[in-house]
């Protein structure tokens, strides 16, 4: 992938998307904060072919020139792509960076995962990462580390899918449980009344991140 750097003179957003999707499924939220003023890199990465410590091997390769062209950076999180700033993060320490933005990562797994880790066609579709994502976190845990960094997450808490919400503890978003996505190191917590998938398309999810990059809290200012 090729990074086509933008102006020195904005802040930077660095975004990764979930697992099994693409940048397109963050472009609504790409729109939204290029608006309002910052330059966005909304990045690709390849969610289900390796590990989670491979994929933060390469994405640190692929951000190094974003990170040392910007004077301010920011990272920006959707489910398993929250994982991979966490990994990023924990083994390179950026002078410029800012904050950090999660929306629905499932910061200590998901009970979906669970059930669906030993499926052939789980690990045939999601790969290598697919199975870090369970509950039971003690291999990855060193690799994401805890965060230093101002971080700030939402959760959604109106899901769509039945049957994945059989696993889940209530309040969930069909996929995540809100309290797995919480860190006791987190700025602040907020949820909004979304399901997973369209969390990125939700517009006060929209404003909620932008408060969060402009005040490091999800206060209405």
């Amino acid at each position: 992938m090729t990074i086509t750097l933008k102006s020195a003179t904005l802040p930077a957003i660095i975004m990764f998307h979930g697992i099994g999707l693409s940048h397109r499924h963050l472009k609504p939220l790409e729109k939204f904060l290029t608006q309002k003023g910052y330059a966005v890199y909304n990045l690709d990465y390849p969610s289900t072919t390796k590990t989670l410590q491979d994929i933060g091997t390469e994405m640190a390769q692929l951000i190094a020139p974003i990170t040392a062209h910007h004077t301010e950076i920011n990272f920006v999180g959707f489910s398993m792509g929250g994982l991979v700033i966490r990994v990023l993060l924990n083994s390179h320490s950026y002078s410029n960076l800012k904050c950090v933005v999660m929306l629905g990562t499932p910061n200590n797994g998901s009970e979906v995962a669970n059930f669906w880790q030993n499926k052939w066609l789980y690990k045939k579709i999601f790969g290598p990462a697919g199975q870090q994502l369970i509950t039971e976190q003690k291999n990855i845990s060193d690799l994401l580390g805890r965060p230093y960094y101002p971080l700030g997450i939402i959760a959604g808490t109106a899901p769509i899918d039945f049957f994945s919400g059989l696993f889940l503890p209530k309040p969930h978003d069909g996929k995540v449980s809100v309290a797995s996505t919480k860190l006791t190191e987190m700025t602040d917590h907020t949820t909004v009344a979304t399901n997973h998938t369209f969390m990125p398309w939700n517009k006060e999810v929209h404003q909620k991140v932008l408060n969060f990059l402009q005040h490091q809290n999800f206060k209405n200012i």
